[in-house]
């Protein structure tokens, strides 16, 4: 059986940081349609991957020292942010990265800057604001002024205007509160249900394989384990390491 190619392939991928390691050698692949996870702990090397396949890595001071990144088996290592952009890949970087100062159409307007089909992007626009009222009734304030969540939506939203066949999301829950994290995995669940392929980094791991599709565990730059979301979540390591006990149980053992 001949196996389809991946829409997103990483090769021997070697990122340092002023000459010291960051990730080694890693090998991934994420087939189109798929949510993929890169789980491990904070330092681990996940943010470093997704800034090398979205072409920003030298902007935090990093370098490829080896390695490939291939979208749909085109060789795109190294190639700038926004010539990625152009050929369906979107970056949703840890923190947001919302223009503060902007208001929430200009946001919106930025994620769309490639396209040239105007009518479309509005019409995307106003799906926008179908889909997340409070950014419909905001749009003209400035972003800052959103909460947590609405900022992640807002920044979610931004992404998804470049109609990417493959989105990044960096730590897309971080900082929120519960009812704003589980907002964003709807979004993120509703996202591939729609189409579009996620390559998914979640300080939440347990929520973060529950949705996903398959995962990758990093430790100290390297993948150490792989697998479907539901192997990895029952694995033994990964529960000692990232999961510990589930909420029901871990609110027993309190009691």
């Amino acid at each position: 059986m001949v196996m389809a190619e991946p829409l997103l392939a990483v090769r021997g991928l070697s990122v340092a940081y002023a000459g010291v390691p960051a990730v080694r050698g890693i090998d991934l692949d994420v087939a189109r349609g798929e949510v993929v996870a890169l789980v491990g702990a904070n330092g681990a090397g996940k943010t470093t991957i997704l800034s090398a396949i979205s072409g920003t890595v030298g902007f935090g001071g990093g370098r490829i020292g080896a390695g490939r990144v291939l979208l749909e088996g085109q060789d795109v290592t190294g190639r700038p942010a926004h010539r990625l952009v152009a050929l369906g890949l979107s970056h949703v970087p840890e923190g947001r990265e919302i223009l503060a100062r902007l208001t929430v159409a200009e946001n919106l307007d930025l994620g769309a800057y490639q396209r040239s089909d105007r009518a479309a992007v509005a019409a995307d626009v106003e799906v926008v604001y179908e889909r997340f009222p409070i950014l419909g009734q905001r749009r003209h304030q400035l972003a800052g002024s959103l909460s947590g969540g609405e900022q992640q939506m807002l920044a979610i939203s931004r992404g998804l205007l470049g109609r990417p066949r493959l989105l990044l999301l960096d730590e897309p829950s971080l900082g929120l509160a519960p009812q704003a994290v589980r907002a964003v995995f709807e979004e993120v669940d509703r996202i591939r249900r729609a189409g579009t392929t996620v390559l998914l980094v979640e300080q939440n791991a347990r929520q973060a394989l529950a949705l996903a599709d398959r995962g990758y565990v990093l430790e100290t730059g390297s993948i150490v384990l792989a697998g479907t979301g539901a192997e990895l979540s029952r694995n033994e390591r990964v529960i000692d390491a990232y999961l510990g006990l589930p909420p029901e149980l871990g609110a027993n053992a309190a009691g």
